[in-house]
């Protein structure tokens, strides 16, 4: 959430280092981990994970992929990815962990938004089947959803609301 948050300042803080600024000179990285079959067999029958293997010696995987770009070096990140001098943004610290406990609580639209750093801005669209508060695009498991635990109106999700709106009361003593 920081860094997405990060991202989508203007002028942005952090650069979007999975974003291809060089087209021909920056390959794919392929990566593959495993998934679990019945993970991905009852997502596609069912819409979600309700088929559970007990014994986890039993669990058949299977290899997906997915693209982990991301740039690696230095030279290339300041030239191309970093703003130039006079594009920086010059915000303290004290004044972007206010703005991101402001954008969390007040400006934020869960509804319509996916925190996703892989993106650029920060955020992309959210599908209209997602229904929770903190939907976030995992960078590098495609198929995984760090957000998935927390869901709308949830005990979870009012402490988290509610952490935040203490965070800005103390900005305000």
């Amino acid at each position: 959430m920081v860094i997405s948050f990060l991202q989508s300042r203007n002028p942005p803080v952090l650069p979007c280092l999975q974003e291809k600024k060089l087209r021909e000179r920056q390959n794919k990285r392929t990566i593959s981990y495993p998934v679990p079959i019945d993970l991905l067999e009852s997502k596609r029958r069912r819409g979600g994970n309700n088929n559970k293997v007990k014994d986890p010696s039993r669990q058949v995987y299977c290899l997906t992929e997915t693209d982990a770009f991301f740039e690696l070096d230095f030279k290339i990140i300041q030239e191309y990815y970093l703003p130039k001098e006079g594009g920086r943004n010059t915000k303290t610290v004290a004044e972007l962990l206010y703005e991101f406990f402001y954008f969390y609580t007040y400006e934020f639209d869960s509804h319509s938004q996916v925190i996703d750093v892989k993106n650029g801005g920060g955020f992309s669209p959210k599908c209209s089947r997602d229904r929770y508060p903190f939907s976030i695009v995992d960078p590098f498991e495609a198929t995984r959803n760090p957000g998935c635990s927390v869901y709308v109106n949830s005990e979870a999700h009012r402490i988290i609301m509610m952490q935040f709106r203490n965070a800005l009361d103390r900005f305000r003593v």
